[in-house]
């Protein structure tokens, strides 16, 4: 698992550090066209980590172990539900502290940007989660329990985006550092409840993470300030109901049998 939190931060830091540096007058030269096949190149930098750590191990059937979580969809409804709808609320809550509720809500354009805004941000969801949670999840949740592993995988993913608040070009770079790892640690807390409650499905975290950050695209879209609040509330929101789920759930964060992982890995360092 060294191996792969390496990799993960490695390849990611690398393709993204330079716009971050850029947006400080730190490059000597212009990233022209290189910053879009870049900023790629990053985000899928945690699912290259998981393939080349499974490839190692399992060879050519590393990428069914790697995408088969992604297939897991016979859950209850009730989770496509919460997954779709449920990000929305802290959005909502986020424009109502800046008392822009109205005007936005008045402004929205019609569905087609709802289904676009999803679609985009769901297919870039996907590297992410069938990493975080389909691949590192199981292993470390099999060592040091639910919550031992949402808490590494909280720090390593606030780690991950590190280039992204450190780039003043970028609307994440608004947030404290601070505030947005407790929110990223909070929500590594519930993901793993709704991994653990819904039998492994990476799917629907899939959706729950990218049903959110569309919600931000079109609500908020390149307001620095809307980006702010929101993760102020996301985090205030996802603390709470971290801290309701352990003290419901304990630490193990489920209350039925969870996913394993492989057993000869779930002992791996």
């Amino acid at each position: 698992m060294t191996a792969f939190v390496l990799l993960a931060l490695g390849i990611t830091w690398a393709a993204w550090a330079p716009a971050a540096a850029d947006s400080h007058g730190l490059l000597p030269i212009e990233l022209g066209a290189a910053e879009g096949p870049l900023y790629l190149l990053g985000g899928i930098g945690p699912m290259v980590a998981a393939w080349i750590v499974l490839r190692n191990q399992h060879g050519s059937a590393a990428e069914r172990r790697l995408f088969a979580p992604l297939a897991r969809w016979r859950v209850h409804p009730g989770w496509y539900l919460l997954a779709l709808a449920g990000p929305v609320l802290p959005a909502v809550g986020a424009l109502a502290t800046t008392g822009r509720l109205d005007a936005v809500l008045a402004d929205l354009e019609v569905s087609w940007m709802w289904a676009w805004a999803l679609v985009i941000r769901l297919l870039a969801a996907v590297p992410e989660e069938v990493a975080w949670r389909g691949f590192a999840l199981p292993r470390w949740q099999a060592r040091y329990g639910g919550l031992g592993a949402s808490l590494i995988i909280g720090v390593v993913w606030a780690l991950w985006h590190l280039p992204l608040l450190l780039d003043r070009d970028n609307v994440m770079s608004a947030s404290p550092v601070v505030l947005y790892a407790f929110s990223v640690l909070a929500t590594s807390v519930v993901y793993t409840w709704v991994f653990n409650s819904t039998g492994g499905s990476v799917l629907i975290l899939t959706l729950l993470h990218g049903a959110g950050n569309a919600a931000g695209d079109v609500f908020f879209g390149d307001d620095a300030t809307l980006w702010e609040a929101f993760h102020t509330v996301d985090a205030v929101v996802m603390t709470a109901l971290a801290v309701v789920l352990v003290l419901v759930l304990g630490t193990r964060l489920s209350s039925r049998t969870l996913p394993r992982a492989d057993p000869e890995e779930a002992g791996r360092p």
